[in-house]
């Protein structure tokens, strides 16, 4: 799937304003509200689209400081740590990077003391985890969720009936609303006929 103009649009209205109605953003694009809303259904379907979420001004809140923390993990242990951070409710962000680096976090908690407890009780308690650099956020210039799409980028689609990643062109099932991807015409009976994979 090739997303078009219409669709960077969409996504980059939602960017920046989630609530933005239908009939806002066919008002905004010049497109009718059908359109919007089957545009949308299928972003969604897709998987480019995973929700809708409320952003947060930080400077508006009394109490709680965020860190970028910059580790170097040992490989055989990479897979382990990953796990083992995303489950850890004070990591709001977490990147795999290229360099001196090989992961980075973003980490809010309520006080400096409490960021000393993540570090010591959690963070700290990882076996992989070789060196751990720390950066505090004294101010945010700018913030924005999710990459800046362009028309032209692709999306990969994934069979809804074996989950393989669709290289061709995918065959459709219209369903109510939605509009279902398969790799091929017998992944698509095996789904209709109900038939589960082993």
């Amino acid at each position: 799937m090739i997303m078009d103009d219409l669709d960077a649009k969409i996504i980059s209205l939602l960017q920046k304003n989630g609530r933005m109605s239908f009939s806002k953003i066919a008002e905004e694009t010049g497109v009718s509200l059908p359109t919007i809303k089957n545009r949308v259904e299928k972003l969604k379907s897709a998987g480019v689209i995973k929700g809708f979420t409320v952003v947060i001004d930080p400077e508006k809140l009394i109490g709680g400081v965020t860190f970028f923390l910059s580790l170097k993990v040992r490989v055989s242990s990479f897979n382990e740590v990953i796990q083992k951070i995303l489950g850890m409710e004070e990591v709001t962000g977490l990147y795999m990077t290229s360099g001196a680096s090989d992961i980075f976090l973003k980490v809010s908690t309520l006080n400096l003391s409490s960021f000393h407890e993540f570090l010591k009780e959690k963070l700290g308690m990882i076996n992989g985890i070789e060196s751990v650099e720390t950066f505090i956020i004294v101010k945010t210039l700018k913030e924005d969720y999710g990459p800046r799409l362009r028309p032209g980028f692709g999306v990969k689609t994934y069979c809804v009936y074996c989950g393989k990643e669709i290289k061709e062109e995918p065959v459709k099932l219209f369903l109510k609303d939605k509009e279902l991807y398969f790799c091929c015409n017998s992944c698509l009976t095996l789904y209709k006929k109900g038939v589960t994979l082993n």
